[in-house]
């Protein structure tokens, strides 16, 4: 975000605002930087990046570049899966698709609510 880390950019706002105000100038950034994401199948989290950084240890993560490539329509977004099947999958909107390979990024656990006081 404008040349700089974002993580690096909420530490360092952090020092002077709280939690929930970081949140929001991220929030805003992200939408301008990026539009609304809810158009292309992502929808963001109720809680704000930090916030959901200090309770969950998640940390949503939306790559300019990715975010191209999934308005060019070269990524696809997918809802929810409820199932596998032999050869595809089934998704919790009921709709089923063949996949040869399915990636699954499931995250990481992180250390954050150890040292992020929400």
């Amino acid at each position: 975000m404008l040349g700089c880390s974002t993580f690096g950019i909420s530490l360092w706002l952090l020092r002077w605002f709280p939690v929930q105000a970081v949140d929001r100038f991220l929030l805003m950034m992200a939408r301008f930087i990026m539009g609304d994401t809810t158009n292309i199948g992502i929808t963001r989290p109720s809680l704000g990046p930090m916030e959901l950084k200090g309770v969950s240890g998640k940390t949503p993560v939306l790559d300019v570049g990715t975010i191209a490539k999934i308005k060019s329509g070269s990524i696809n977004v997918f809802p929810g899966v409820r199932c596998f099947h032999e050869h595809g999958v089934e998704f919790i909107d009921g709709r089923t698709e063949n996949f040869d390979v399915v990636i699954l990024a499931t995250g990481y656990k992180s250390n954050v609510p150890y040292w992020l006081k929400v």
